[in-house]
């Protein structure tokens, strides 16, 4: 959240929560902040939005002596009737779904929120897949690849493979994006898939979790596999949050 979130209204409840409680529940409390601000983000709210949201979060840990009711009514707080002021029922699968499904499933997701969405989600994702007490964190520049080039080659395996249509509709969406560390390679973004995978992803330094499992689930980039990836990563984004 420090290095890869664009705002930093979350980090006063973190500060508030230690003040009172020290670190009783304090990682559970992290996890639900963390899950909150990500939907949130994901709906479109505002800075304005954000500053009401989390400043009342400070006024839920201000009220309550018991650090496990203040997780419970911050991830339930409903507002009066007569508070005109935006917010999500965070117990209702289906509100979450509908406000999650259009922006993982963007035919731009790539370039949302400048960019910053695609690698904090592709990152959350990532780390997932690790062991907590084994996992590294992330060091280093971290760049968001695609699998299908933006812009193939005209007699490259992707023209073959993907029609105009098919490549204006998944090039950026989330289940053609990869992580990987160090500069972007421009050169060898256009390669064929498998001397993608040997030239580009497999010597990358940093072990992203998420990569890896690509390269050893997928031999070949096909509409049905970027499909079938694009599903994964949804209903796994959607299981975490």
């Amino acid at each position: 959240m420090r290095e890869y979130l664009p705002f930093s209204e979350w980090v006063p409840p973190i500060l508030a929560f230690c003040k009172k409680f020290e670190t009783n529940n304090l990682l559970e409390f992290a996890v639900q902040l963390e899950r909150k601000t990500f939907i949130e983000w994901t709906a479109g709210f505002t800075t304005s939005e954000r500053i009401t949201s989390f400043s009342r979060v400070i006024q839920i840990i201000d009220e309550n002596h018991n650090p496990t009711d203040v997780i419970c009514k911050m991830i339930s707080y409903k507002p009066s009737p007569t508070q005109k002021t935006r917010y999500i029922d965070f117990n209702n699968a289906s509100e979450l779904k509908k406000i999650m499904d259009p922006v993982l499933d963007s035919e731009q997701f790539y370039k949302l929120k400048g960019g910053k969405l695609a690698k904090y989600t592709l990152l959350r994702l990532d780390m997932e897949l690790w062991d907590l007490e084994v996992f590294p964190g992330y060091s280093g520049p971290v760049t968001v690849e695609h699998v299908l080039p933006v812009n193939p080659p005209e007699k490259s395996e992707w023209i073959t493979k993907f029609d105009e249509d098919a490549r204006k509709k998944w090039t950026n969406k989330l289940g053609n994006l990869v992580l990987l560390s160090g500069s972007k390679n421009s050169s060898a973004g256009n390669l064929d898939f498998s001397k993608k995978i040997e030239v580009y992803i497999k010597k990358q330094y940093q072990p992203f979790r998420l990569t890896q499992k690509l390269v050893e689930e997928f031999h070949d980039w096909t509409i049905d596999n970027l499909q079938r990836r694009h599903k994964e990563l949804i209903e796994s984004i959607e299981n975490i949050y």
